[in-house]
């Protein structure tokens, strides 16, 4: 078995699984963004009935949100100033996409580790999370980008190959 990706340097350009699809809630460039999103991936979650997903997919959405809204207020005067959400289930897991009208990402160099700076590890996370499973890619017909991470669904649990019965408990 692979050890997961911690890489943020080979997701660029990369299209989502399943394709591309149009936002489906669209969020104000603000704050209150990431609880926003939270709150709609963790509904989508409960509804399929992967509730053990969330803490994760809170972090993965909370990160992809926060960096979109860092970007898109750091653009001049643009005409989509709204950062796009979808969560949609796959056969593959969980895709949550984060559309925003920044530019293109540029993938960061790996942190020092040792270094005090609160920026620059977010992405990492997120593939750390996501075992490398995310990318970047052009949205189409629009300017700006879409950031996608793919949360695997946790395998069923396999019962034991022979029942386990309970010891007799001994008196004494």
């Amino acid at each position: 078995m692979n050890a997961p990706s911690t890489s943020a340097a080979n997701a660029v350009d990369a299209a989502p699984p399943g394709g591309y699809a149009s936002p489906q809630r669209l969020l104000r460039v603000a704050e209150q963004s990431g609880p926003i999103a939270r709150g709609e991936v963790g509904r989508a979650l409960r509804r399929w009935g992967l509730a053990e997903l969330i803490p994760d997919a809170g972090m993965i959405v909370s990160e992809l949100v926060a960096n979109a809204v860092t970007h898109v207020r750091t653009l001049g005067p643009v005409r989509d100033r709204r950062i796009g959400l979808s969560v949609r289930r796959l056969p593959e897991g969980v895709l949550i996409e984060v559309h925003d009208a920044g530019s293109p990402l540029v993938v960061p160099e790996p942190p020092d580790l040792w270094d005090l700076e609160e920026n620059g590890r977010g992405l990492l996370i997120v593939a750390a999370l996501t075992d490398g499973a995310w990318g970047t890619s052009p949205r189409p017909g629009a300017p700006g980008k879409v950031v996608w991470a793919l949360l695997k669904e946790p395998a069923p649990a396999t019962p034991p190959a022979h029942p386990v019965l309970p010891t007799p408990m001994s008196r004494t």
